[in-house]
């Protein structure tokens, strides 16, 4: 893992480049703090900050270069020994996965992208035609910022830096901010600040002669339709062979690699797999809790003996977190709801003497773990209903808690109220954080009014979308939105402020693509990740299948009122003073969360004191 930074300066007109390309790399100290390097040619200056993961030597470091390109990369190709074998015309010098994206490049052109498994950002320029060429992994694991106008073009593995560089005027985006609020992080290609911009994930882009242009190279809805004629016994036997495959290539590397071990079946079931692949005992990791509400260290713990692993348990005080506050403030590189458990779990990781860890993130996603997934598919039965007038919906209200459909009365009222029931519309009402009556209160009318409220979901959708099995659709919406723009957003962001690289094995593209094909009458989620399981049949004991599900968790409703309360008193009547915000509304809000209205959750109160807290920390 690294930080990468380049300043394009189309025209030659910019005052000590080489100075603030330093500053951009200096800034992302913490994403490579084994090494860094420079380059430049031709108004083309591209800087880089190294973790050392593969190949260690001083020869795999960046910028790389051949005789015709030069590269920075972020992130791992993972099947890049392979990829080596293919590229017989390239004279290697180093181990590194670097190289083999150079060679690569240099002999499929922007197509190499197709072949990469891995996580990865990169920008390669050429230096006999003057032009740049940009690409960023399929599910957005790696980030990549940019700005661009008539005179240069820069980009960053961080959003500060670009901030910071002194060449652009910071404001508010008027979008960014409705995204912000409503899907606890601002969504892809836009970012909080206007006119810098995120490259979506499974794109790629070119600068030629100061244009821009950006285009898709893989969708997530096209799927492995040779699953429909798979039996279920095989669609098992495939699953669990896609799985070791990914975690397979994700297991190699130069420098201490372990697994988050929370007990849960995903984070089990990778450490399952990596001992059947693995001769010596895997490194695993644990936070553990004194408050058993939290804690989860019996699960953790069966799981560890099963598979003898080297265990490490770290017992957390959530107190802890307080300690620590200021230090996560001043790591956030964008302003997120979900941020600080990331935080703290990367910092205590990396502190045991991990470089690399992998995850369970994306098990959920993929497999149906969550509850709204069966709430979806329970829903989608009563589709007819939404042809009736709204008055007649209210009176199926005791049929819907019959159903055990678990949803609070605010956003029930909502979904009774929507004109048809589809998934997309569901899906952003389960996911909201804000509804949009609760944002124009916040906002001032001069910017709620610049807002485009549609409903926008990532990634583009098509009629492959609407072919696939109901759980699936639902699937991709989690894929291309919370997963993309808050789970891995978050991760890379918060492992790197501590300079540690989370792999996430679940997220293999080639997985998902199999996964997405199978029909629900396999996948119901009669049982939580029911095809997951079935999938590992044996690995897993009876205990931790059976287990109710957990999350890691602080107690944020009462900090926020008690140990927090003047921290956030003081971000809330700042936020206060902004143009772009309504006093009235954020004051009435706070009010109303002190007195206990159940109208006001915790996690508005604190991505509005997120939002707050980074704004002064980047001058803005």
């Amino acid at each position: 893992m690294c930080g990468i930074a380049g300043l394009y300066d189309f025209n030659n007109k910019i005052e000590a480049p080489e100075k603030i390309l330093m500053k951009m790399i200096d800034m992302q100290y913490h994403r490579g703090p084994d090494a860094s390097g420079s380059y430049v040619d031709s108004g083309m200056y591209m800087g880089h900050r190294r973790l050392s993961i593969i190949d260690l030597n001083q020869s795999a470091g960046q910028p790389m270069q051949n005789e015709k390109y030069s590269i920075v990369f972020n992130g791992e190709v993972y099947n890049f020994i392979a990829l080596k074998s293919k590229l017989k015309n390239y004279n290697f010098i180093t181990k590194s996965d670097t190289e083999v994206i150079l060679a690569a490049f240099e002999e499929w052109g922007e197509n190499c992208v197709k072949y990469f498994k891995g996580q990865f950002s990169f920008a390669i320029w050429d230096k006999y035609k003057k032009q740049l060429f940009i690409a960023r992994d399929r599910l957005g694991e790696k980030p990549f910022y940019y700005y661009h106008d008539e005179n240069l073009f820069l980009f960053a593995s961080e959003i500060r830096p670009i901030i910071n560089s002194s060449l652009i005027n910071a404001t508010l985006s008027p979008q960014g901010l409705n995204d912000y609020f409503i899907k606890q992080s601002v969504h892809s290609p836009n970012t909080i600040i206007s006119k810098i911009f995120q490259l979506p994930a499974a794109h790629f882009g070119w600068v030629k002669k100061g244009k821009l242009t950006i285009n898709s190279y893989w969708d997530i809805t096209f799927v492995n339709e040779n699953v429909l004629s798979h039996s279920y016994t095989e669609i098992k036997k495939n699953i669990k062979t896609q799985l070791l495959k990914s975690i397979e290539g994700q297991m190699i590397s130069d420098v201490p690699i372990g697994a988050f071990l929370s007990g849960g079946i995903d984070s089990s079931a990778i450490v399952g797999l990596m001992s059947e692949l693995s001769d010596k005992k895997i490194e695993t990791l644990s936070i553990t809790f004194d408050d058993k509400t939290f804690d989860e260290s019996h699960y953790s713990n069966i799981i560890s003996k099963r598979f003898n692993t080297n265990h490490n348990e770290i017992r957390l005080k959530p107190e802890t977190f307080l300690l620590n506050i200021d230090s996560y403030f001043d790591s956030v590189d964008v302003p997120s709801e979900d941020g600080p458990n990331t935080y703290i779990v990367s910092k205590m990781a990396r502190e045991s003497g991990l470089t690399v860890a992998l995850s369970g993130v994306g098990g959920d996603e993929l497999f149906a773990g969550y509850s709204s997934f069966s709430r979806w598919f329970q829903l989608n039965k009563y589709k007819p209903l939404w042809k009736l007038p709204v008055s007649i919906r209210t009176l199926f209200f005791q049929i819907l808690k019959q159903m055990g459909i678990k949803i609070n009365t605010h956003k029930l009222e909502e979904l009774l109220k929507m004109k048809s029931l589809d998934v997309i519309s569901f899906y952003e009402l389960a996911r909201r954080s804000h509804s949009q009556s609760s944002l124009s209160s916040i906002l001032s009318n001069e910017i709620y009014k610049d807002i485009n409220r549609n409903i926008i979901l990532g990634p583009d959708l098509n009629d492959k979308f609407t072919k696939l099995p109901l759980l699936s659709q639902y699937s991709v919406l989690e894929l291309g939105n919370y997963t993309q723009n808050v789970l891995l957003k978050d991760t890379d962001n918060m492992a790197m402020a501590n300079s540690l690289e989370v792999r996430v094995p679940f997220l293999d593209h080639e997985l998902i693509s199999y996964v997405l094909a199978v029909p629900d009458k396999f996948k119901y989620p009669s049982s939580p990740k029911k095809l997951l399981i079935d999938s590992l049949e044996g690995l897993l004991p009876d205990e931790v299948i059976n287990r109710p599900k957990m999350g890691f968790s602080f107690p944020w409703d009462h900090w926020l009122r008690n140990e927090l309360y003047e921290l956030v008193d003081e971000s809330i009547r700042s936020i206060c003073m902004r143009s772009e915000f309504n006093s009235t509304g954020i004051m009435n809000l706070w009010q109303n969360y002190l007195h206990h209205k159940q109208s006001v959750t915790w996690n508005q109160i604190w991505t509005i004191v997120s939002l707050e807290r980074w704004l002064k920390k980047n001058n803005i």
